[in-house]
C-alpha cells in the first residue's frame, strides 16, 4: 500500500498549517478537514489504531454544540474559557472564602473585590466588565505580590 502524506498534516510545520486554515471561511475549514478525515479514515484500515480513533474523537467534537464557540468569541481563533465564574459577586465572602481556598493573600483579594465593586461597579480597570472573577482575583493578587517584591528590592 502507497501513502500519499503529503495530502495530511502530519509533516507540515504549525504555522503553515495555521495559515492555511486563517484564510478560509467557517464552512470552508469544516469542509477541508472532513475531507482530511474521510481521506485518512479510508487509508486506515484497522480501526483499533490511533488515527482512527483521531478521527472518531475529532468527528464527535465536529457535531458539539460549542464546536463553533472559538469564532464567536469575536476572535480569529482561541477557544472559549472553560468554566468562567461570572461576574464578581456583590458580597466579599465568597471572595474571601476562595482566596483563603487558593491561599492567596486575604488584603489582596478585598482590595481586589472592593475597588471593583465598589469602585467600578463590577469592571476592570479598562471598563471592561468581569466575566470570570475567580480568574481575576487570581490575577489581581499575583499582580499585588509582585508589586510588593519590587517594591521591596527598591528599597
Amino acid at each position: 500500500m502507497t501513502i500519499s502524506w503529503e495530502r495530511f498534516w502530519c509533516r507540515v510545520l504549525f504555522k503553515e498549517f495555521i495559515k492555511h486554515f486563517r484564510k478560509m471561511n467557517d464552512e470552508q475549514i469544516v469542509r477541508d478537514i472532513r475531507q482530511s478525515m474521510d481521506d485518512l479514515e479510508d487509508m486506515v484500515a484497522d480501526t483499533d489504531t490511533f488515527g482512527s480513533q483521531m478521527v472518531r474523537w475529532s468527528l464527535e467534537r465536529a457535531e458539539e454544540p460549542f464546536a463553533t464557540a472559538a469564532r464567536e468569541n469575536g476572535k480569529k481563533g482561541g477557544r472559549p474559557r472553560k468554566n468562567p465564574s461570572g461576574p464578581m459577586p456583590s458580597e466579599k465572602e465568597p471572595v474571601l472564602d476562595y482566596a483563603a481556598e487558593r491561599e492567596l493573600d486575604e488584603a489582596d483579594a478585598y482590595n481586589c473585590w472592593y475597588v471593583t465593586v465598589k469602585e467600578r461597579g463590577g469592571f476592570d480597570a479598562d471598563g471592561n466588565p468581569v466575566n470570570d472573577w475567580k480568574a481575576f482575583v487570581v490575577k489581581w493578587c499575583d499582580t499585588a505580590a509582585r508589586n510588593r517584591m519590587k517594591k521591596g528590592k527598591q528599597q
